[in-house]
């Protein structure tokens, strides 16, 4: 059936299998959403790696002027193309296959969108079969990218190593869910943090498993949100190390404060404070 989601989008959903096309309808990564939705202002082309059925590919074709979406699942892709055309989207490509960082044909473990190269999928869907996927590098079916969202399930360090050129030439912003926390015995964060370091990219964390990787020569007023959201992911760390909530931060406005007013308070002081920004920027701030 069609469903409307909260945002004014149209969706095909398919009640009849044990689904996960639902999760287009869901809120459960706003802060994402919004990101990304705040990185579109001045940018051109967004890549959406690990696509699914399109919570994100749909969204961004309204305020993008090109998406690429990649998506290898056969089942998903499908749905994808449906949900585009359902909502009247002309400005997106769908890439039926994956990215990495060689041109190979791999096994793709089903499990909706949680999908994966590793196996077993860590997921809580019903592993659904497998099926041989193409792969390619990322450098060589782009030219250009602005922004990138990377969901693969375990497989984002081999993605990011294949679009080295990219990177190096237009410094798109890279929005990357780490998948550690699934339980992927994968060992690819620190190498991927810092690896972008290297390249002039500031990791700014966006909730426990998404980072921006964010390149410093890019204009700051695109990342007041994320900054806002680092800092308070600061604060949620002191909290979760024994010290006080407020350990670390630049100014004293907030003193006397709770956290949950500080929380309220803070996107304004971001905007209007360039040291908020600055220090992340810089690195000054151990964010988790």
């Amino acid at each position: 059936m069609i469903v409307e989601s909260w945002d004014g989008f149209k969706w095909w959903i398919d009640e009849r299998e044990e689904s996960d096309d639902r999760l287009v309808l869901s809120k459960g990564e706003l802060s994402v959403l919004k990101t990304l939705y705040g990185l579109a202002r001045g940018s051109e082309v967004f890549a959406d790696v690990g696509a699914h059925v399109g919570y994100y590919a749909v969204r961004m074709a309204r305020c993008y002027k090109r998406v690429h979406a990649f998506e290898p699942n056969p089942m998903s892709v499908e749905k994808l193309k449906r949900n585009l055309e359902l909502n009247g989207i002309t400005n997106a490509t769908v890439h039926p296959y994956a990215l990495g960082d060689r041109e190979e044909v791999r096994t793709l473990h089903l499990a909706g969108a949680s999908s994966s190269f590793h196996a077993p999928p860590v997921s809580p869907h019903a592993h659904r079969g497998a099926v041989e996927v193409l792969v390619k590098r990322m450098d060589d079916v782009l030219e250009r990218a602005d922004a990138v969202k990377i969901d693969v399930e375990g497989w984002e360090e081999r993605v990011i190593e294949g679009m080295r050129n990219i990177i190096e030439r237009w410094r798109p912003a890279l929005v990357v869910e780490h998948h550690e926390f699934r339980g992927y015995r994968v060992g690819t964060f620190e190498r991927i943090r810092g690896s972008l370091k290297s390249a002039g990219y500031v990791p700014i964390p966006l909730t426990g498993a998404h980072v921006l990787y964010y390149h410093r020569s890019k204009p700051v007023e695109l990342i007041e949100y994320p900054v806002y959201l680092a800092w308070v992911n600061h604060c949620v760390a002191n909290i979760e190390r024994g010290l006080p909530w407020y350990y670390g931060l630049p100014r004293t406005w907030w003193w006397g404060m709770s956290f949950v007013d500080f929380v309220q308070e803070l996107g304004e002081h971001v905007a209007e404070e360039p040291e908020w920004i600055e220090l992340i920027i810089a690195g000054k701030v151990n964010t988790p």
